[in-house]
């Protein structure tokens, strides 16, 4: 079982999610520890948001990551929702990595039981190529070969064939759950403890 449990922490982890169990004690008589509960209850909060709140909390995720960041999510926003720029790549802020940050573009589904499928990712990608190229056209700075990152943030979480298709894409693709994780490291579980309002 040990070992099961150690492929199945693998899995999540290659996906961008920790593990919600924890693995304590010696080979043969370790016991499970629950861990990440926090999450679970961020997560219940994220699924209350309306579709709009759910787009700018994803982009004040990426200001809080140190990004300049914007929701662009509506009627006819070709399935953009969230862009940032200037993306930080480490913990030190000097000139010399500027021109390598890149620019995230992204779409937001608030979604509560329908999971995300090969078909969702590729109608976003098309959008995302189309809003790429207009941002490399109407800003100097971007070039043809800027770092460009595609995020796909859900509520819900992918099928397995979706999945495959992201990581093989090389796309930003979260799940609820690792979601919920990541807003939890970076301090935004306050914003879901009032109304969301950013």
């Amino acid at each position: 079982m040990e070992s099961i449990l150690g492929e199945i922490t693998d899995e999540l982890e290659l996906y961008g999610t920790e593990p919600s169990f924890l693995l304590e004690g010696e080979p043969g008589t370790a016991y499970i520890k629950a861990q990440n509960v926090e999450a679970v209850e961020t997560l219940i909060k994220l699924k209350l948001l309306s579709p709009m709140e759910f787009e700018q909390f994803c982009s004040e995720m990426l200001r809080n990551l140190g990004a300049t960041a914007n929701t662009v999510g509506g009627t006819g926003d070709g399935g953009v929702d969230f862009i940032a720029f200037n993306l930080p790549i480490g913990k030190i802020d000097i000139a010399a990595l500027h021109a390598c940050y890149p620019t995230v573009i992204g779409q937001a589904k608030r979604y509560n039981d329908r999971f995300i499928t090969v078909t969702d990712l590729r109608c976003f990608l098309g959008g995302a190529l189309i809003k790429a190229d207009e941002i490399k056209r109407t800003y100097d700075r971007y070039g043809i070969f800027s770092p460009t990152a595609y995020a796909f943030w859900t509520t819900s979480e992918f099928h397995n064939s979706a999945r495959e298709f992201a990581r093989n894409a090389g796309l930003w693709c979260l799940g609820g759950l690792s979601l919920a994780q990541l807003s939890l490291r970076i301090g935004l579980n306050n914003l879901l403890s009032s109304s969301i309002s950013i």
